[in-house]
């Protein structure tokens, strides 16, 4: 997903990501942010920033922590080339 979008559209649809994550429960956003790194064309330095800063820590219990932490590592890891 997202990468045979024009730049715009990929714009866009992170616009709307952002917008809908906060609102999900713990579960699905942390669904969401496993589904999001595996989207190679929205998979970017950048959109990872700005999803890690609107999950705060203490929104999720234990296991979803776990879940989108690891998710975060393994896409950052990805986007700096490690």
């Amino acid at each position: 997903a997202g990468a045979d979008l024009s730049s715009e559209d990929r714009k866009d649809l992170q616009l709307q990501i952002t917008a809908l994550l906060p609102k999900l429960e713990a579960q699905k956003a942390a669904d969401l942010v496993c589904k999001l790194q595996t989207a190679e064309g929205l998979r970017s330095a950048t959109f990872l920033d700005e999803i890690a800063k609107m999950l705060p820590a203490s929104r999720f219990t234990s296991p979803h922590l776990t879940r989108i932490l690891a998710t975060l590592a393994s896409w950052a890891a990805a986007v700096s080339g490690s």
